[in-house]
């Protein structure tokens, strides 16, 4: 499965969102500030997702979004903001940005694991990390 970057401030968040994405299979990672995502994108090149709370300390999401997209590398990442502290314009303006999708907080497991499934499956990034796995065999 694949390795995943959660991003939120909030502890019980982090482990909740990431105890469902470990119980799917996959690997994840977890920063509390977009400071600390871009120090773990810059250490891991195996990321094939990032889901990111929005309203966080240093470096929000809507920041990190726009720093992961003037990053060639890391723009091919896709991103999943997940917030309950977002107006309907912000939520465009994110979606406009490049963010790949949006999820209103609290979102319910199976829901959670449908967007990420959906992300993975049209991720470049995802793809040209499964061929290397692949040719690694």
């Amino acid at each position: 499965m694949a390795e995943i970057l959660v991003v939120d401030d909030d502890t019980s968040t982090r482990k909740a969102i990431g105890n469902i994405l470990k119980r799917d299979g996959h690997q994840v990672i977890y920063a509390s500030d977009g400071v600390k995502a871009l120090s773990v994108l810059q250490d891991n090149s195996q990321i094939a997702l990032i889901i990111t709370d929005v309203v966080m300390p240093n470096l929000d999401g809507r920041e990190l979004v726009a720093a992961i997209l003037r990053n060639e590398e890391f723009s091919k990442i896709p991103t999943l903001i997940m917030s309950a502290m977002v107006t309907v314009k912000e939520i465009k303006s994110l979606l406009e940005m490049g963010a790949g999708r949006f999820l209103a907080k609290p979102v319910s497991p199976d829901r959670l694991l449908e967007e990420v499934e959906s992300s993975l499956v049209h991720s470049v990034r995802s793809a040209s990390l499964a061929q290397r796995s692949d040719d690694g065999k």
